[in-house]
């Protein structure tokens, strides 16, 4: 995660927007700040493998960093990879159709 272009940076910025589970401008809004980061990153594709995979999301209690922190899965909610969780589900629902 050393090359991350999100490194260093608050990452509120990746986190969802306190809003009930609206979809607001707002949101919108934060959600595509945070993919733009993402779509300048070199380690995009890896970011997302990590968070995407099965064994991801439902097994491992956190994302070990290369900085030492850790971070926990309840937060994978946020942009990673260039995806905000609602886009994971549906890539990872997609693929399982497409495999059965």
């Amino acid at each position: 995660m050393e090359l991350a272009a999100c490194r260093g940076m608050d990452t509120n910025m990746f986190m969802p927007l306190e809003t009930g589970g609206k979809i607001t401008e707002a949101v919108r809004e934060h959600n595509a700040r945070a993919k733009a980061i993402c779509s300048r990153c070199p380690i995009t594709a890896e970011c997302r493998a990590l968070v995407r995979t099965e064994v991801g999301m439902r097994a491992v209690p956190a994302i070990r960093c290369d900085d030492g922190l850790s971070v926990p899965r309840a937060e994978w909610q946020g942009v990673f990879g260039g995806e905000t969780a609602y886009d994971r589900s549906r890539a990872i629902r997609t693929r399982r159709t497409q495999s059965a």
